[in-house]
């Protein structure tokens, strides 16, 4: 058994030093995704520490005039589109992944 080893290991050093750049590609690819995702990750964790308030709605234009109860409505809304949008953007995402 210890031969099988040796021998699998042996390949894959061979290959490995006959195919460097594939490799290279590989791993460069990797660490690209793995980038990518930790950049959503911090901007997604970034977003959920600034929670939307009723009362920070009422600095943006358009928002000024809007009772509380409104303005709740109004950031359920903006929650929910949030959440459409993100499902969207991974589900995109996956799609190139598989290509």
């Amino acid at each position: 058994m210890k031969k099988i080893h040796i021998i699998v290991l042996v390949i894959v050093v061979v290959i490995v030093i006959s195919f460097p750049s594939l490799f290279k590609d590989i791993l460069n690819k990797q660490t690209t995704e793995l980038n990518d995702n930790l950049s959503l990750t911090k901007k997604v964790k970034k977003c959920q520490q600034t929670e939307l308030t009723f009362e920070k709605l009422k600095t943006y234009k358009g928002f000024e005039n809007m009772s509380e109860e409104e303005s709740t409505k109004q950031i359920e809304a903006i929650k929910k589109m949030a959440k459409v949008m993100f499902h969207l953007y991974e589900n995109e995402q996956n799609k190139l992944k598989t290509i």
